[in-house]
């Protein structure tokens, strides 16, 4: 199983962790291929920590919900 297909697993559970997707392909690849979302938290390799640490940190800030406002 990929790691797209995982995410998916993943996503319709009540308890989904967040995913950060990385990769070694360039984005463009990926997102062509509509492999990833583009609103998907995903880094590139090579990282620095400091990318790390950003990406992580933005894909563990809840998003709110459009259809629902009031779920953050």
């Amino acid at each position: 199983m990929g790691g797209r297909r995982l995410a998916q697993e993943l996503a319709i559970r009540p308890d989904a962790p967040p995913i950060l997707f990385m990769s070694g392909y360039p984005g463009s690849d990926l997102r062509s291929e509509d492999s990833v979302d583009p609103d998907e938290p995903m880094i590139q390799k090579p990282w620095s920590i400091e990318e790390l640490s950003r990406e992580l940190r933005l894909a563990l800030t809840p998003r709110s919900d459009p259809l629902n406002p009031s779920v953050v």
